[in-house]
C-alpha cells in the first residue's frame, strides 16, 4: 500500500496536469503506431494488468485512452487510479483519461469507492477523498482522434454540440456520461439510469454528418462479448471489465485503431492466476544424480548470488514447476538455468527473473492478499 504522503502528491500533480487540459482532448495517429482504446475497468486491477501484458505498456509508440469508470464495485479502484495517474504524468502526451460517471463522488459514496478508500487509508481518507474529487472534476470529458473519432464514456443526445461542450463547465455532471445508444430513433430520457438519454441511429446520424466524423467509440455498458455495434456499426461500445458480474459472465475487451482508423477489437477474460496442479507421477521424476535441498536453503542460495532481496520463497512457484518430495532438486533446476542462459551475463540473468516476476504480477497479488488478510 503506497504511504499517503505519496498518494497526495501524485494526485494532486494529477488536478494540476488535468486542470490545464481541455475539455475534449484532439490526438493523432501520425505520432504513434496505434492508439489503444480501454472501457470500463471498475477497479479490477486484474483487467488493467492483463491489457497492458498483452497489449504493451503506454509509452511514446504506444498511446492509451483510457473511457472512464476507473473506480467502484472492484476492490482495487485506489491502484487503479495510482497507475493510470503515474502513466499519466509520465507520458502525458501518450496516455489520455476520459471522465465517466463514476468519476463523481456522490456515485462513489454509493458504489464502494468511498468506503475502499476509508478502509484502505482511515485517519487520512477525507483528505485523500476531497483531492480525489477535485481530481475528477478536472478529468476531460470527451477524446477525438483523427478529428474523425469521438470517444465519450456514455453518448450523446439530439443537443450534444462538440463546440458547446468544449466550453462548459467540466466539474458539472453531463448528460454525454449516462446515455446509451437505442434502436428506436429520436431522443428519449434515459429513465433507468435517471440521467442522460436513449439516443437512435438517426440521433447518430445527424451528430456524425455535422461534425464530419466517422463512427463513435463509447463505453458505459457491460457487454457479454466485451463490446458490441450499434447504429450501423457507428456506434461502438467497448467493457475492459472482464467476469464483471460473476467469474465468467462476460469477456473484456479493447480497441486498436491504427492510421487507417479501422477498430480492431481485441477480447479477454483476466483471471487472478491459474493453480497449476500436479499429480505425484507428475511432480516425481528421476531421482538419478540429483541434489535435493530445501526450499529455504535454495532461497537463500539464489539470494547470495542474485542479492535482489526479494521474497524467493514465495515466487518458487513460477520459477519452479516440479518439487521431489517437497525438496528442490537443485542441480537439475541449475543446470536448465545453465542450458537457458550460459551465453547471457549475470545482469541478462537478473533482468530475465525480473521480467518474469512482473509477468506474474497478478499471481503475486493474490499470493500477498492471501497473506495480508488484516490489510495491514
Amino acid at each position: 500500500q503506497l504511504h499517503p504522503y505519496y498518494v497526495l502528491k501524485l494526485f494532486q500533480e494529477a488536478e494540476h496536469h488535468l486542470s490545464q487540459l481541455p475539455n475534449i482532448n484532439r490526438i493523432s495517429t501520425c505520432y504513434s503506431e496505434e492508439i489503444t482504446v480501454c472501457g470500463d475497468l471498475h477497479g479490477q486491477i486484474f483487467d488493467l494488468f492483463h491489457i497492458f501484458y498483452k497489449n504493451g505498456l503506454p509509452s511514446p509508440q504506444k498511446l492509451y485512452v483510457f473511457n472512464g469508470d476507473f473506480v467502484d464495485r472492484g476492490k482495487h479502484s485506489i491502484e487503479i487510479l495510482i497507475i493510470l495517474f503515474v502513466f499519466l504524468l509520465i507520458y502525458p502526451k501518450e496516455v489520455h483519461l476520459n471522465r465517466g460517471n463514476h468519476e463523481d463522488y456522490m456515485i462513489n459514496f454509493r458504489y464502494g469507492f468511498t468506503k475502499e478508500v476509508t478502509r484502505k487509508y482511515k485517519d487520512h481518507a477525507n483528505r485523500l477523498l476531497a483531492v480525489i474529487k477535485n481530481v475528477f472534476s478536472s478529468l476531460p470529458l470527451a477524446t477525438v482522434i483523427d478529428r474523425k473519432v469521438l470517444i465519450v464514456h456514455g453518448g450523446i443526445s439530439d443537443k450534444t454540440d462538440l463546440e458547446q461542450l468544449a466550453k462548459v463547465e467540466r466539474c458539472k455532471v453531463v448528460d454525454i456520461l449516462w446515455s446509451d445508444p437505442d434502436p428506436r430513433p429520436g431522443c428519449t430520457m434515459n429513465l433507468e439510469r435517471g440521467g442522460g438519454c436513449y439516443f437512435g441511429p438517426d440521433v447518430t446520424d445527424m451528430f456524425l454528418q455535422k461534425h464530419r466524423l466517422q463512427f463513435i467509440i463509447r463505453s458505459h455498458e457491460c457487454k457479454p462479448e466485451g463490446y458490441e455495434f450499434n447504429h450501423n456499426r457507428k456506434v461502438i461500445t467497448i467493457f475492459s471489465a472482464s467476469n464483471y458480474y460473476a467469474v465468467g459472465s462476460n469477456r473484456g475487451a479493447y480497441i486498436k485503431l491504427g492510421p487507417d482508423l479501422i477498430p480492431h477489437l481485441v477480447q479477454f477474460q483476466a483471471t487472478k492466476g491459474v493453480s497449476r496442479q500436479m499429480n505425484i507421477t507428475q511432480r516425481s521424476a528421476s531421482t538419478a544424480d540429483s541434489c535435493l535441498i530445501t526450499i529455504n536453503d535454495w532461497a537463500k542460495a539464489i539470494e547470495s548470488v542474485l542479492q535482489l532481496g526479494l521474497p524467493w520463497r514465495m515466487l518458487r512457484p513460477h520459477l519452479i514447476l516440479q518439487l521431489t518430495n517437497g525438496k528442490v532438486d537443485y542441480r537439475t533446476w541449475l543446470k536448465d538455468i545453465v542450458t537457458e542462459e550460459k551465453s547471457a551475463t549475470q545482469e541478462r540473468l537478473q533482468s530475465s527473473l525480473l521480467e518474469s516476476i512482473y509477468r506474474n504480477l497478478s499471481n503475486l497479488e493474490t499470493i500477498f492478499s492471501l497473506i495480508d488478510t488484516d490489510c495491514s
